[in-house]
């Protein structure tokens, strides 16, 4: 995870390759891989172009992520700073997680 952003691999720390490896090595021994994926969405710093996060765009502009009474986004802070959160009971937002899964 890179930046403890969902969806994304931490080239540095493990390269792609090394994990389908692990990955091949789990499924030739019949196991099987669970991650567990925290549902808090990074927002990207939209002054800062190379802090762009395809996940939060996508999912803002499907209009997936909990809103306060006012209309406004719901914002928290968690690991990897200020994050949104799906609103699962929005139509989009299974399909929207799904497709970044």
């Amino acid at each position: 995870m890179d930046q403890y952003r969902d969806f994304t691999v931490d080239s540095n720390t493990f390269l792609v390759s090394e994990g389908q490896a692990f990955l091949s090595q789990l499924h030739a021994n019949g196991q099987h891989y669970i991650p567990i994926v925290d549902s808090a969405i990074y927002i990207p710093n939209p002054n800062n172009a190379s802090d762009a996060y395809g996940v939060y765009t996508r999912g803002n502009s499907s209009g997936v992520f909990m809103t306060n009474p006012d209309g406004s986004q719901y914002i928290g802070a968690v690991w990897p700073g200020y994050t949104v959160f799906p609103d699962w009971h929005a139509e989009e937002s299974v399909p929207w997680w799904g497709n970044e899964m």
